[in-house]
């Protein structure tokens, strides 16, 4: 394992200790907070008997992401390692729910679906919260690969359930999402209106910029809903306002260091990018609890 420091964020400037960043650590708790509601509330809505066999493919889809981890930290957590397991990940998941479509009713496979995504809020909250406290390389798959297999997944999901689409759009959307963000990361820039993140050396924007595929998708998926005058499209329009809230607050940490202090520290805004990012995914759960019934999906649609 690689045990160098990541000095990333305001709230740790150059505090090597574990709690050098607790705002941003205690407010991972969002994220576990809205799986948790989120899981409740699945479990209270009316679903289909849930089989042995729903229960062995969740742990099958839980034990493919944790294999990610592991082949992650193997090869140095790079940011190119991080999406190619996220993708690879993403791709076993979605031969999974493939062949549970064909083998299970749409309604059990929908919770199935919406189980895995829950859990991987949840893994958000636990990676990021590791990530924030040992702030080492190794920790840093911990920290993005969740991030990645949500995007990718709710992407399939919202393609799949609310739109209807046949998963050869799927497949190619999910293709062209993961170029697109590999490509967002990797965009230099100047940094002239955030002198303070130029002079850290960060990336572009503070490497929001990497996240604004996610935020383009979420506005032109819920155009599309919104078109077919689909329940859902609601939800994901909030949730790009949420994002583009959030994305606001990680932009500026370091900007704002030296005007919001704590104790004579800087604090800065990331932990209100955690904050603002589990009241975006528990609204994205929401609308697939409520919406993502798979009985929605079109006859044609099952069978493409």
């Amino acid at each position: 394992m690689d045990w160098s420091k990541v000095y990333s964020y305001c709230e740790r400037g150059a505090d090597p200790s574990f709690w050098a960043e607790p705002l941003n650590a205690i407010s991972n708790g969002a994220f576990i907070i809205a799986g948790l509601i989120a899981g409740w509330q699945l479990a209270r809505a009316p679903r289909s008997d849930r089989s042995a066999l729903e229960w062995l493919v969740a742990i099958l889809i839980i034990t493919i992401a944790m294999g990610g981890y592991v082949m992650n930290i193997a090869r140095r957590a790079s940011l190119e390692s991080t999406l190619n397991v996220a993708a690879l990940s993403t791709a076993a998941i979605l031969a999974v729910i493939i062949v549970w479509e064909r083998l299970a009713s749409p309604a059990r496979a929908n919770a199935l679906f919406e189980r895995v995504m829950i859990m991987l809020v949840i893994g958000i909250g636990i990676g990021s919260f590791m990530f924030h406290t040992y702030a080492t390389v190794w920790s840093i798959p911990f920290d993005t690969v969740p991030i990645s297999l949500f995007m990718l997944s709710y992407l399939g999901y919202a393609l799949r359930r609310f739109a209807g689409a046949p998963w050869m759009i799927v497949i190619a959307a999910l293709i062209s999402f993961f170029f697109a963000v590999k490509y967002a990361q990797g965009i230099p820039c100047s940094n002239e209106l955030l002198p303070m993140t130029r002079g850290a050396g960060k990336r572009c924007f503070n490497g929001t910029l990497g996240y604004t595929p996610a935020f383009i998708a979420l506005v032109l998926v819920g155009a599309v809903l919104l078109l077919q005058r689909h329940p859902a499209a609601k939800y994901l329009f909030a949730g790009a306002a949420l994002f583009l809230i959030s994305m606001t607050f990680r932009t500026i940490d370091l900007e704002v260091c030296r005007w919001i202090m704590r104790g004579g520290r800087g604090v800065g805004t990331h932990f209100l990018w955690h904050t603002f990012n589990g009241l975006l995914l528990y609204v994205l759960l929401l609308a697939a609890i409520r919406h993502g019934d798979g009985r929605r999906i079109p006859a044609r649609a099952l069978h493409s």
